[in-house]
């Protein structure tokens, strides 16, 4: 199903849906896009889970991703995903309960959970799984 509101420059379709800018690939069972004033798409894409994935640059190796919703920038080429999100990388997976990966740079920062430093403010925390032949290792900041 789709439905579309010219005058808002809003889409919204619904289903199996597949979102593909580049070689950037979304997958959702609703998804919202938006067009903002200088013609750059950005949208919300919803499901359990939804997921990205894209090509990483000069290598035959892709960049992975879920959430429950993800949302991208077309302006700044970057990839939102929030609550149960993971992003993987290789052998590589990062988890947060927001997680923001910048497409162009091919990085991600995650953050997690809500924990107090020294000072009794809380902070948010993110979580990194290393894979290596040896074993497995999961380092949480």
């Amino acid at each position: 199903m789709v439905t579309v509101d010219d005058a808002k420059s809003i889409s919204i379709y619904k289903g199996d849906v597949i979102m593909t800018q580049g070689t950037l690939v979304i997958k959702a069972s609703k998804l919202t896009v938006r067009e903002d004033s200088q013609g750059f798409q950005h949208s919300t894409a919803i499901g359990k889970p939804t997921t990205f994935k894209q090509k990483r640059d000069g290598v035959n190796e892709y960049i992975e991703g879920q959430a429950e919703r993800i949302e991208y920038d077309g302006h700044m080429d970057k990839v939102h995903l929030y609550s149960k999100a993971s992003v993987k990388r290789g052998n590589d997976t990062v988890f947060g309960d927001y997680i923001m990966y910048d497409t162009n740079a091919e990085f991600a920062q995650a953050l997690s959970g809500s924990t107090k430093d020294e000072d009794g403010n809380n902070v948010k925390k993110g979580c990194l799984l290393y894979t290596s032949d040896a074993a497995d290792d999961l380092l949480c900041v």
